[in-house]
């Protein structure tokens, strides 16, 4: 009787931690994808940063792959074969300072937007798309 007991007691617990594992694998998937976000938005405000300040190109859509490596090849209506984020930058111009009582011609802000795109839809940043999109602002100094 005690071990029909024991045994009782010990695959309850068991059956409850099974039934935390999707939870677990959600929470998982979910801040893998956002430190993923998070590194192609460093890396593409970083290149903003190193680019000729009166050429920053503003709107162009890339696209990356499940491990955030960077897709090329030639631009296409539809994202290539193996894309999971697409990512666009938009300069949004000078940047009020909050104390500047006019917008620095020194200082840009820029706002990447990224999409998990597993479904290659070809614009997933409109509205109609139904695509949840991460925002990251960042500025960018002249550097002559």
């Amino acid at each position: 009787m005690e071990v029909v007991l024991a045994v009782a007691v010990t695959s309850f617990g068991c059956v409850s931690l099974l039934g935390l594992l999707p939870a677990g694998l959600d929470t998982f998937g979910s801040a893998m994808d956002n430190s993923i976000r998070g590194q192609i938005a460093q890396r593409l405000i970083n290149d903003a940063k190193q680019t000729d300040f009166d050429v920053l190109n503003s709107g162009a859509r890339l696209h990356f792959d499940a491990e955030g490596n960077h897709l090329t090849g030639a631009p296409t209506a539809t994202p290539p074969a193996g894309t999971v984020f697409t990512a666009q930058m938009v300069s949004l111009g000078n940047a009020t300072l909050p104390a500047a009582p006019a917008p620095s011609q020194s200082l840009l802000t820029v706002r990447v937007q990224i999409a998990k795109n597993p479904g290659r839809t070809p614009d997933p940043f409109t509205p109609a798309s139904r695509i949840p999109v991460t925002t990251y602002c960042g500025y960018v100094a002249k550097n002559r």
